[in-house]
């Protein structure tokens, strides 16, 4: 006893059961071939209809609708927007091509649907960051940003806000304190940069990657300018940090999966144990150090009299007087204090092991500079000592190659995304409020209007006629931003310029930079991640001294 298969239309039914002879079996087995190639076909007309309907539904109910006077901009795709006008090379470069088709400033789709606007020269940048600064000051909310910054108490993350304002001044007032003690600054990053020399100098005559060295330096910097600490490579708190490191380059490295469906953090993903292992190894050292350093002031009998030894003690010391006179503490919290930590950590490191990669690179592909570095820091540094911050107004060559390594590299191509607090305008063009944007920095410093030859590595670019550095800009240089401009122009800029001049001219002054023996130039391409790095190089290390 089997069933038979009949068809009436395309619509198969069943019939009551039968005993089949011989000779029925044969016209049961074209039946049910003529079955199976009808399914087939059935299958491929209800995707397609449920395709069609689907696309349809999205555009009437889903897509997001153009408002007036929108800056054009290429049309999206269901569901992934413009996705496909982002793939095949490095973003900032797309985005670059997209402007030279749609103009200097265009309108983007990302998947779901979220609008978002694109800048690409800097008379557009200058309207939004700085003419209309408070329009565009706004960060949009990301779900894995509210996760790490204890739901945006940090600045980096925040919207705009009077709770934000707040913060931004503290963090000044900290950096102020912090920084008018420039000699305790200046012996940290000092400290640090010799122990980066002595690891160097271990592998004279090698073809090393320096990527490890740096890397370690900096994050050394970054601890002991933040809460007074500085540590050996196998520590236990120190590898903590280091894999916290890890996990924030690749939680933030491109698309993450949480941004759009925050719920599957709950099922065994690897990205959701990289969230929560991020956020654990953070806290574990972040909350110890704050509250070391709240003992310490809690503790004294007048806070005023505290010896400010990093940036933790001047923060406290910051809020403490603020709260004095302006009642601070009833709008921030301990959790608003150990964010501003947590961004003071973060900004100052990826950014930073970028440049001073790029730096290196730049050195080995174009020796002459290197050696004119080098002569310059023999006449006015010598042999017999080392430089020193003071000495950064009379090496204006060094200091014209670091800002051209800053514009030609451009670390950050892209800015950390903005948003319109109130409906405004752009290049005449109308922007909503609750409207991202975004500035294309690469787009900006390769500019050929702005830059005489603006792919060659040129730093007499930066020097004015007397030979004197032009950096902090005349307005021949007013398209020189690496550090954004505005109301979210980099809280670390101060720092990160000091570093960047002290270990560069310390490395330019002890070494010489070498090819490494039967191996390529580093590439000047870069890889685009949390910031954009060179590939991974080999170099050959000789001492000058």
């Amino acid at each position: 006893m089997i069933y038979t298969i009949h068809g009436r239309g395309n619509l198969p039914i069943w019939k009551e059961p039968k005993v089949l002879v011989n000779n029925d079996r044969v016209s049961l087995l074209k039946q049910m071939r003529r079955f199976k190639d009808q399914a087939g076909c059935n299958m491929i007309l209800e995707a397609t209809i449920f395709i069609s309907l689907f696309t349809l539904g999205w555009w009437l109910f889903l897509a997001p609708t153009t408002p007036k006077n929108l800056p054009p901009g290429p049309r999206p795709y269901p569901v992934i927007g413009n996705l496909t006008q982002l793939v095949g090379k490095p973003i900032h470069l797309a985005v670059t091509d997209l402007a030279k088709e749609y103009g200097n400033i265009f309108t983007l789709y990302l998947p779901g649907g979220q609008q978002c606007i694109l800048i690409n020269s800097i008379d557009l940048a200058r309207e939004a960051l700085l003419v209309k600064k408070d329009d565009f000051a706004g960060r949009p909310r990301t779900f894995i940003g509210d996760y790490l910054t204890r739901e945006a108490k940090d600045i980096f993350f925040a919207d705009f806000s009077k709770t934000m304002i707040l913060q931004r001044k503290l963090v000044h007032s900290a950096l102020r304190m912090y920084g008018s003690g420039l000699k305790q600054l200046e012996e940290r990053i000092c400290g640090e940069a010799e122990r980066l020399l002595d690891r160097l100098s271990a592998h004279q005559g090698n073809a090393i990657d320096p990527r490890d060295d740096i890397s370690l330096m900096v994050l050394n910097v970054i601890c002991a300018v933040t809460y007074g600490e500085s540590y050996a490579l196998e520590d236990e708190e120190f590898q903590r940090i280091i894999k916290y490191n890890d996990h924030f380059i690749r939680l933030f490295k491109g698309f993450n999966i949480l941004e759009m469906l925050p719920w599957l953090r709950f099922f065994p993903i690897e990205e959701g144990r990289i969230l929560r292992e991020a956020k654990e190894l953070r806290d574990a050292v972040l909350d110890t150090k704050y509250y070391e350093h709240k003992k310490k002031f809690d503790e004294s009998a007048n806070r005023k009299d505290i010896n400010i030894q990093d940036l933790t003690d001047a923060l406290l010391k910051a809020f403490y007087e603020a709260q004095e006179e302006d009642g601070v503490s009833q709008v921030l919290t301990e959790d608003h204090l150990v964010m501003i930590m947590n961004d003071v950590f973060n900004a100052g490191i990826q950014s930073t092991i970028a440049t001073l990669l790029w730096l290196l690179a730049y050195m080995v592909n174009y020796p002459d500079i290197q050696s004119r570095v080098h002569v310059e820091l023999d006449d006015i540094i010598g042999r017999d000592r080392k430089p020193r911050l003071e000495d950064r107004g009379r090496l204006p060559y060094l200091e014209s190659t670091v800002a051209e390594v800053l514009r030609i590299a451009t670390p950050t191509p892209l800015s950390i995304p903005h948003k319109s607090t109130r409906e405004s305008s752009l290049g005449g063009y109308n922007i909503p409020k609750d409207t991202m944007m975004m500035t294309n920095l690469w787009a900006i410093h390769h500019d050929p209007k702005e830059w005489e030859d603006p792919d060659v590595f040129k730093p007499e670019r930066f020097l004015d006629a007397g030979g004197n550095s032009s950096v902090s800009g005349p307005e021949g240089y007013r398209s020189y931003l690496p550090f954004s401009a505005g109301r979210r122009v980099c809280l670390g800029e101060s720092l990160a310029k000091i570093e960047l001049f002290l270990v560069a001219s310390r490395l330019l002054h002890q070494f010489k930079f070498e090819p490494a023996p039967g191996a390529p130039l580093p590439e000047l391409s870069g890889i685009v991640g949390v910031v954009l790095v060179p590939s991974s190089y080999k170099i050959c290390i000789k001492n000058r001294h």
